[in-house]
């Protein structure tokens, strides 16, 4: 059963997106998602594979991991395996179907972070869509990548920021617009708090 309140379900690809604060987390496929697709066999499987060793993921991270081939059918297939959050630290992060990443701090490295830029498309030398287009390294942040996740940035200076700092034990609910509700205590510097 959907709450309207708290997910909303998109009628084309029956996709559940979940708000902030839904008391649970989609656990299985919704009803009526479609296996009449093409790849869906084979998309699924690798979508399963992806969501094994990665619980949260961003639209451009999982088109990163599959070829162009597959990207129109992912629609299809993404409901049979995740959820997408519509606000909060997670906002347009697919998540793994039972996985609640409110529950446990280790999910913190998971959070999004919205970013606009200008609208322009990155190419490798070979003139080639570049497959690392949701990674920040610090120096280079991809002018199509409107959304990055923590664990998606690669910079050594924001890397030990992100590693070593403390943690708190019980995320901050206090808002749906809190940013990470893991907080890190990031040395008294204010970043990131």
């Amino acid at each position: 059963m959907v709450d309207q309140n708290t997910t909303r379900r998109v009628e084309k690809a029956l996709l559940d997106t979940i708000y902030w604060n839904a008391a649970h987390v989609p656990q299985t496929t919704p009803a009526g998602a479609s296996d009449e697709h093409e790849f869906s066999d084979a998309l699924t499987r690798k979508l399963d594979s992806l969501f094994t060793e990665r619980p949260i993921w961003s639209k451009r991270a999982i088109q990163s991991q599959l070829p162009k081939r597959f990207h129109t059918a992912l629609r299809y297939n993404l409901p049979k395996v995740c959820y997408l959050w519509g606000n909060g630290p997670w906002k347009d992060g697919y998540t793994k179907l039972g996985e609640d990443p409110r529950s446990d701090p280790k999910y913190r490295y998971y959070q999004t972070l919205t970013f606009q830029l200008p609208n322009k498309r990155d190419y490798n030398e070979e003139g080639e869509a570049d497959s690392n287009w949701h990674i920040f390294d610090g120096r280079r942040i991809h002018s199509s990548t409107r959304l990055l996740q923590l664990c998606d940035i690669t910079d050594p200076l924001m890397q030990k920021l992100l590693n070593e700092e403390a943690v708190r034990d019980e995320p901050d609910v206090s808002s749906e617009k809190s940013i990470l509700i893991w907080r890190f205590n990031m040395g008294g510097t204010g970043l990131l708090q």
